[in-house]
Formats: C-alpha cells, sequence, structure tokens
C-alpha cells in the first residue's frame, strides 16, 4: 500500500447511481459526510480518476467520478489511525 491515502470527499447531492456503484468502498463520518479513501487521485478532464480501496478486503477499484461530485479531497498517512481532518 502507499505511504499516503487520500480521502476524496463526495458531495452531499451525489447521485444515488454514484453511491451504490462505491458502496463497499464508501466511508461515513456522519449522515451527511460520505468519503472514499484512495491510493491515487488524478485529475482527467471532467473527471477525478481514482483507485479506490474497499472497506475489509483491501481491494482496489480504479473509477472516474464526476468532479461535480467531489466536494473535497485530503490526503492522508496510511498509518494515521483515525481521520482527523473529519474531527469536530
Amino acid at each position: 500500500m502507499a505511504d499516503t491515502l487520500n480521502a476524496v470527499v463526495l458531495d452531499s447531492r451525489s447521485p444515488p447511481e454514484l453511491l451504490a456503484l462505491v458502496k463497499d468502498y464508501l466511508k461515513t463520518h456522519d449522515p451527511e459526510m460520505k468519503f472514499l479513501l484512495c491510493t491515487s487521485v488524478v485529475p482527467a478532464g471532467a473527471f477525478l480518476q481514482c483507485e479506490l480501496l474497499q472497506n475489509e478486503s483491501r481491494k482496489l477499484l480504479r473509477i472516474q467520478i464526476p468532479i461535480a461530485y467531489v466536494a473535497a479531497i485530503a490526503e492522508i498517512s496510511s498509518e494515521q489511525k483515525s481521520l482527523g481532518f473529519l474531527s469536530q
């Protein structure tokens, strides 16, 4: 695994079809904040190309997400125990 991961926070108005597609990769901080852990993120025109890290299996999936559905991207250490950037 890479030394750093990227948390891609999805816009709260993301369509249910997108959320269903990434459901095994989706993490939820609270009902309003959903994000994906990615080993890499690369801008690709109107899309963000991501390699998603699955919750339990650590399986990877490459996907392109429309930029309009990306609220934020945060870089975190893979050793980080909690996602402090989401803390209150």
